[in-house]
């Protein structure tokens, strides 16, 4: 009896202890998958132009601003949809859901802000973008096939398609 209560209370241990490595290994820094330069303007839900698209982006994903998970755009045939990065000098960690026609054929990387003054504030930065996980090509092709008939998505959607071409020869 008194051995399967030291049994008990020692795999009560080990899980307290393999739960409390499991919590520091979410937070901890994950090295880069790859390092590019790059630039970046922000953009909100309340300006003119994005008024109409609401709180969603056009991966259907709620628009998000938080530490852990902050909505970005850009062209999806350069940084695929799902594609998640850190920034120089900034704390957030962003995700690739969201796309915009000036950016397509760019290395330039809209980060969400939700508030007009935010993204005033924000302007136009030359930063070091350490994407962590590429997102998938697939998706973004998948997602950018039902909009061809928007110039911007199709060029996005051809340059996709070249590119998973090229990788599948």
């Amino acid at each position: 009896m008194v051995a399967k209560r030291m049994n008990s209370k020692i795999l009560l241990g080990l899980l307290a202890v393999g739960s409390l490595v499991g919590l520091v290994s979410c937070r901890q820094k994950v090295a880069p998958v790859a390092t590019l330069n790059i630039e970046t303007t922000a953009y909100t839900h309340t300006s003119e132009s994005q008024k109409k698209w609401g709180l969603v982006t056009a991966s259907g994903a709620p628009l998000q601003a938080e530490e852990e998970h902050n909505s970005a755009a850009a062209d999806w045939s350069r940084f695929p949809v799902g594609t998640v990065f850190r920034l120089t000098d900034h704390a957030e960690r962003f995700v690739v859901e969201d796309y915009g026609s000036a950016l397509v054929g760019n290395d330039v990387v809209d980060i969400y802000r939700p508030e007009l003054e935010a993204v005033k504030a924000w302007g136009r930065q030359e930063l070091t973008m350490e994407v962590v996980e590429w997102g998938s090509l697939e998706r973004s092709r998948e997602i950018l096939a039902t909009r061809l008939q928007v110039p911007y998505c199709k060029t996005m959607h051809d340059a996709i398609v070249a590119k998973l071409e090229d990788r599948d020869s």
